[in-house]
């Protein structure tokens, strides 16, 4: 995007009364602002005023930026605007847009709109009166948006102070100012936090080493308890971790073991929770446990309590075992939006994972054509011609016959590409009234970071030995919203697992050409294999072909890999859905690893055979499945 260049004088800057455009926005944060400068240069460009109407395209575009904090050199990183199809970046200033926001920086009276402009300017011209107009306008602004039970907005401002005010200096006062901040927040929140702002606010004071660790160990210890009375696991787990960390500040390694033990029997108190449902969950109680044994094996010397609680999760996994079945919803579209968030609210970080995962599929290959053969079949006159499919460029990229009943093989190809055209829009969807709503309300709830995934992915016999950490990063990524580093960083470990898990069955997944030149096989071969069929299922190859590898589907990879896709391409439905089916194949192995160690009877709490894999309708495939 390329912003206008700015000629308006302060006084007449001052003039337009910029600020009233965002006085009634009920959020406060940068995101909504942008929405609403963009709306108001679009109209005034309609008039013709395309002088006033750059100096808001630049505050819409400077509140457009996402902001990283994992990368604290540039944090603000281009965003998708999704209301106007906007997209900028921090590069996209020059020094008459500077010059223009340096003027106005000190008089913005909204908090959040000044932290963003002293803080591009910091980055921008490394300022340091700016940058420690920053640190006390992230301070305002967060405080502005402290909400127990909304809190990251009010912790992402506190982090992003930190960090600047750490640049600074580490004993100059706007850091000192920040660490005084998170400690007075402590202190009013008191152990009584009801979800995450006071354990992500000591995680900051741990990472600084600074604080008091006798206090605010008795104080993570309090607010785990309170979690634990509440039933609140995850958050309880969270806060152990924490008073462990700063019992061994305090060099006493017998209260900080305590407590990872208390951490680790979260699990277990869960996996009891499960089983007092109606009807009990002795499958979810079982992966609980499993947690339980992991947890204490890393803490070391609980060798007999492992062995009771495995004892406990074979029988609970055979029990399971009859019960299984696949879990698929239809969604009404009227109300999908909040029928989507009720479906993960208020559970487990991992109880919400799993109803993300479980709540659909691939379309069904035989439905799907049954469905393209009828629309055939009722409108004729829709397919009496030849069809091509076009890039953005208007290439010409593939393209199909006509409809033609006596000719078998030309009418297959008709069906074909309609049914992959037909599940492009299934994805649209399920995305939209499914996927969507359920990561941001799961985002929403669950502080959730990569190590979590890495757990998760460590388990998964989906994911090969070494690659465990990329697949975190990815898919945490992906739950943060942020599709471009998800999809980049996920497609090379996606095509690789699939060759992985062909060769582990004994299928050659390279050539050798007549020089002796040995080549891997990427998607465009491997996902024709027959193996893969009797390995995922039908409904799973059809649906990975048509997302990532066929013309008339969304080829997702091969357009990734190429470099056609643009900025605003990896935000898309099919990009999301990608990021979700990464997800549902490492979490279905999981979920279904009770049933393979029940069925098999392992003997041995240290070995545990990978499940067999599940087609789309969540249906098992027996197939002999390797150890991890």
């Amino acid at each position: 995007m390329s912003i206008p260049e700015i000629s308006l004088t302060l006084d007449s800057i001052e003039q337009l009364a910029w600020e009233d455009i965002i006085s009634d926005s009920i959020a406060r944060e940068c995101s909504d602002y942008s929405s609403q400068f963009f709306e108001h240069a679009k109209g005034l460009e309609a008039a013709g005023n395309l002088e006033v109407s750059g100096f808001f395209v630049l505050l819409g575009a400077i509140t457009s930026f996402h902001l990283k904090l994992d990368d604290s050199d540039q944090p603000f990183h281009p965003f998708f605007v999704i209301p106007t199809g906007r997209t900028a970046s921090v590069d996209d200033l020059n020094d008459t847009h500077l010059a223009v926001l340096d003027l106005l920086v000190d008089d913005i009276a909204d908090p959040e709109l000044q932290a963003r402009v002293s803080d591009l300017l910091w980055i921008c011209r490394r300022d340091y009166r700016r940058a420690e107009l920053a640190v006390n306008a992230y301070l305002a602004a967060a405080a502005v948006l402290e909400d127990p039970l909304h809190w990251p907005a009010c912790m992402h401002r506190i982090e992003r102070a930190l960090q600047i005010g750490s640049l600074l200096g580490r004993n100059q006062a706007p850091r000192l100012r920040i660490l005084e901040t998170i400690e007075e927040i402590l202190g009013r929140y008191n152990g009584e936090d009801p979800l995450f702002l006071s354990a992500r606010l000591m995680e900051l004071l741990l990472e600084q080493r600074h604080g008091d660790p006798n206090r605010y160990a008795a104080l993570a210890e309090k607010a785990a308890q309170k979690a634990e009375q509440e039933r609140h696991w995850h958050r309880a787990r969270n806060y152990w971790q924490i008073a462990a960390q700063w019992h061994r500040r305090r060099n006493d390694e017998s209260q900080a073991r305590n407590a990872q033990i208390n951490a680790a029997e979260t699990h277990a108190l869960e996996a009891d929770e499960v089983l007092h449902r109606d009807p009990p969950d002795h499958g979810l109680a079982a992966i609980h446990l499993q947690g339980t044994i992991t947890a204490l094996r890393r803490i070391g010397g609980m060798g007999e309590r492992v062995d009771e609680i495995h004892r406990a999760m074979l029988g609970h996994q055979q029990v399971s075992v009859a019960s299984m079945q696949a879990s698929e919803q239809s969604i009404d579209l009227s109300d999908a939006i909040e029928q989507a968030r009720g479906r993960v609210r208020g559970k487990s970080a991992f109880e919400a994972l799993v109803a993300l995962v479980k709540m659909g599929g691939a379309p069904n290959v035989d439905k799907l054509r049954a469905e393209v053969q009828h629309q055939i079949d009722a409108h004729p006159l829709l397919y009496i011609f030849p069809a091509r499919m076009l890039n953005a460029a208007g290439k010409t990229i593939g393209q199909r016959g006509a409809r033609s009943p006596n000719d078998d093989e030309n009418l297959e190809e008709l069906l074909r590409a309609e049914m992959l055209r037909h599940a492009v829009l299934h994805r649209e969807i399920f995305v939209a009234a499914g996927i969507e709503p359920d990561r941001q309300q799961i985002w929403q709830e669950h502080p959730l970071r990569p190590h979590d995934f890495f757990e998760l992915a460590s388990y998964s016999s989906f994911v090969p030995p070494g690659r465990e950490w990329i697949y975190a990063r990815g898919l945490y990524a992906g739950l943060q919203g942020d599709f471009l580093v998800a999809t980049h960083l996920l497609f090379p470990q996606f095509e690789h697992s699939i060759r992985w898990i062909l060769h582990e069955r004994g299928v050659v997944v390279s050539r050798l050409n007549d020089q002796g030149i040995q080549d891997e096989l990427d998607l465009n071969r491997l996902l024709y294999l027959p193996e893969m069929a009797s390995i995922f299922g039908e409904d799973v190859v059809f649906d990975l072909k048509g997302l990532l590898v066929e013309r008339f589907g969304a080829n997702l990879r091969n357009t990734a890999a190429h470099g056609l896709i643009e900025h605003s391409g990896f935000y898309s439905a099919q990009s999301i859905y990608f990021w979700w089916l990464v997800l549902r194949l490492m979490l279905i192995p999981i979920i279904a690893r009770q049933q393979a160690e029940a069925s098999n009877a392992a003997p041995s709490a240290s070995s545990a055979a990978a499940p067999p894999s599940q087609n789309g309708s969540g249906e098992t495939n027996s197939h002999p499945e390797g150890t991890r």
